[in-house]
C-alpha cells in the first residue's frame, strides 16, 4: 500500500514518508502558490533541495504520493495529521495506574456502522493517520483486522497500541501475518513497564512473558514495535531502564518512557508512585547517555541533555506544545472528541461530537474551545528556557492543568527549573 502523502497548505508542504515518517517544509508563499498551480514539476524541483522527497518520485519522474491542497488560511494547523481513536473501551487487564478511559456506554464497543462512520469523518478531514488505542484493541480478535482494512482503504496509515497480553487471540502467529499483509500499520505501541517482576507487579502475574512473546512475533513481521513505558518513583533507576533499552535494542524497538500521570485510576490507587524530580533528572540523563552509546529511537519529556536535539514543528502558527491538540485530537468510541486522550476526566475538554450534523473537519476549524487550547500559550518559565522549542515541547499541558489549574502553567516534572508544588 502507497502510505506517501503530500498536503499542501499555506505555510508549505506536510509529507507522510512510506515508513510514516512525517516532515514539515516550509515554503514561501510565491512557492506555494507555484506548487498549487503545477504540483508535479514544482514538487520535482524541490525534490532537488529537500531530498526527503525524492522516494515520492517514479523513475520516470511522475508523481507517486496522494497530493491534496488545503487552501483554508487559519491561525492554526487548517488540518489534523494524526487521530487518536478509541475504538475499544474493554481491558483484558486490571492496571491500577490506568489512565482516563471512555467509559461511555458501559463497556460496549461502538457498532461497525458507527465506527465506520467516525472513520470516514477522520478520513474526510484529510487525515494522515490513526492511533487505534483502547481499552485493549485486541480483545476484538480477528474483527479488529476489518477496521484496519477499512482505514487502508481510506488511505490512512494506522498506529496500534496494546498491552500486548493477546490471549484472547486464537493463532496468535496466524493474526499477525494478517496484520502485516494488509500493509499500512507504521507503528505498534507496545507496554512494557519493567523487568519481569517490576512488570508484573504492576500489570498482573504472567503478563510480562505474554507481552514480550507478542513483542518477538511483531517485531519479526516488521510491525516496527515501539515500547511505551510508565516511569513509576519504584521503577525511576538504572536498573529497569538499563532493561528495557536491553529490550529495544533485542526486537529492534523503539522506547518511550513518560512519567505516571496521576490520572484517572492512577489518582487513587498510585499517587505514591509518581516519581520524584530528582531522580527523573538522573533518569533522563542516564537515558541519554544510552541512546548516544546504543544509537537506538528513545524518546522521553524534557529531552534537555544532549545538543543539538530539535522538537519537530508542524503547526508553524501557534505556540509549540505537544501534539495535542496542535496536530491532532482524540476520538472515543462513541466520537467524542477531546482535545487530549488524557483530558477525557475533564468536561471542559471535551470540544465536539462527531454525528451527522457535525464532522471532524468542522468541531477542527470551528470549535472556539479547541481553538483557545491552541493558543493558550505556555508558563514565563517556558518561555526563558533556552531548551524550549529545542529539545522540549514545554511539558504537557494536562499535568499543567492538573497541578495548576492552568493549561499554560510549568508541568510539575519540568527537570529544568525548581520544585513546585507536588501533583
Amino acid at each position: 500500500m502507497n502510505l506517501k502523502r503530500v498536503r499542501l497548505d499555506p505555510d508549505g508542504l506536510l509529507i507522510q514518508t512510506q515508513q510514516g515518517y512525517l516532515r514539515r517544509i516550509p515554503l514561501t508563499k510565491q512557492i506555494v502558490e507555484k506548487v498549487t498551480k503545477n504540483p508535479g514539476k514544482e514538487l520535482k524541483i524541490l525534490a532537488n533541495t529537500e531530498k526527503i522527497l525524492q522516494p515520492f518520485f517514479l523513475p520516470e519522474g511522475a508523481l507517486n504520493a496522494k497530493f491534496e491542497v488545503f487552501d483554508e488560511k487559519t491561525d492554526f494547523l487548517n488540518r489534523p495529521i494524526r487521530i487518536y481513536y478509541g475504538i475499544e473501551p474493554r481491558c483484558n487487564l486490571s492496571c491500577k495506574f490506568c489512565g482516563p478511559r471512555d467509559f461511555h456506554e458501559g463497556f460496549s464497543p461502538a457498532n461497525f456502522k458507527q465506527e465506520e462512520f467516525i472513520l470516514k469523518s477522520i478520513a474526510d478531514a484529510g487525515t494522515f493517520q490513526v492511533q487505534l488505542t483502547g481499552g485493549e484493541i485486541a480483545i476484538r480478535g480477528y474483527d479488529l483486522l476489518a477496521t484496519i482494512r477499512k482505514i487502508a482503504d481510506l488511505g490512512m496509515a494506522v498506529i496500534l497500541g496494546t498491552n500486548g497480553v493477546w490471549r484472547c487471540i486464537d493463532n496468535k502467529d496466524k493474526f499477525i501475518q494478517k496484520l502485516a499483509e494488509i500493509g499500512n500499520i507504521i507503528q505498534t505501541k507496545i507496554s512494557i513497564e519493567g523487568n519481569k517482576k517490576f512488570h508484573d507487579s504492576v500489570r498482573g502475574k504472567n503478563s510480562y512473558d505474554e507481552t514480550i512473546d507478542t513483542l518477538n512475533k511483531i517485531s519479526n513481521a516488521g510491525l516496527n514495535p515501539r515500547i511505551s513505558t510508565t516511569i513509576f518513583k519504584s521503577s525511576c533507576n538504572k536498573i529497569q531502564l538499563d532493561h528495557l533499552v536491553g529490550l529495544a535494542l533485542k526486537y529492534k524497538a523503539g522506547l518511550q518512557p513518560i512519567p505516571l500521570r496521576p490520572i484517572g485510576m492512577a489518582i487513587k490507587e498510585m499517587r505514591n508512585e509518581v516519581p520524584i524530580k530528582k531522580d527523573l533528572i538522573e533518569y533522563s540523563k542516564y537515558a541519554t547517555k544510552l541512546r548516544i552509546k546504543n544509537k537506538i529511537a528513545l524518546t522521553f519529556n524534557f529531552d534537555i541533555y544532549e545538543k543539538g536535539r530539535q522538537v519537530p514543528i508542524y503547526d508553524l502558527k501557534c505556540p509549540i506544545s505537544c501534539g495535542a491538540p496542535l496536530m491532532g485530537t482524540h476520538i472515543t468510541h462513541t466520537g467524542e472528541n477531546y482535545a487530549c486522550g488524557f483530558a477525557q476526566e475533564f468536561p471542559q475538554f471535551m470540544v465536539g461530537k462527531i454525528s451527522e450534523k457535525r464532522s471532524l473537519i468542522d468541531i477542527w476549524l470551528n470549535s472556539k474551545s479547541l481553538n483557545r487550547m491552541r493558543h493558550a500559550g505556555k508558563s514565563s518559565e517556558c518561555k526563558k528556557c533556552n531548551h524550549y522549542g529545542k529539545g522540549c515541547w514545554g511539558g504537557c499541558w494536562v499535568m499543567s492543568f492538573v497541578n495548576s489549574g492552568k493549561v499554560s502553567g510549568l508541568d510539575p516534572f519540568c527537570l529544568k527549573f525548581p520544585e513546585i508544588e507536588a501533583i
